[in-house]
């Protein structure tokens, strides 16, 4: 089971704990990744590992992200506040 997908659409004021679609998914093996909800829901008990790149170029603005999971936090990340393009990453593993 895998999924890798890109190109997040842009956001304007976007809301607390609002969910992130990815518009392009290349690769969805097993289906589990729900291209219209944007979430991903195991059917195996197992050992998963996301990995997110985030890049922002406004001037000042900054995002904040979270990886949720069953509704605990389990990952967090930030980029921007900057004069420049600003990229942030991380990953996670989950069982």
């Amino acid at each position: 089971m895998a999924f890798f997908a890109d190109r997040v659409t842009h956001g304007v004021n976007l809301g607390l704990h609002q969910t992130r679609v990815y518009g392009n998914v290349l690769t969805n093996v097993g289906n589990l990744y729900n291209r219209f909800t944007g979430i991903f829901v195991p059917n195996v008990l197992s050992f998963y590992v996301f990995h997110v790149q985030i890049l922002t170029c406004h001037t000042g603005q900054d995002l904040r992200t979270e990886l949720v999971v069953e509704g605990v936090v389990k990952n967090s990340h930030y980029t921007g506040d900057s004069a420049h393009c600003s990229n942030g990453e991380g990953w996670r593993s989950c069982t």
